[in-house]
């Protein structure tokens, strides 16, 4: 049986939001609110298109 995992593109997203998590953590007082913000808004289209690909996995695995 073939393993099947996200896309790499998204995989790529995906760190990405984990680099931002650790500015937000460690340099908040550093942080841009109106870029807080527009980032926020690309990671909730990421996290959309992260629980579309997992549910297309979850469904070839049923």
């Amino acid at each position: 049986m073939e393993a099947r995992t996200i896309s790499p593109s998204l995989g790529e997203r995906l760190v990405e939001m984990a680099k931002f998590r650790n500015i937000l953590i460690h340099r908040y007082g550093d942080v841009n609110d109106r870029k807080v913000h527009r980032i926020i808004c690309l990671i909730l289209e990421d996290l959309n298109r992260y629980l579309e690909e997992l549910a297309a996995l979850l469904r070839v695995q049923l």
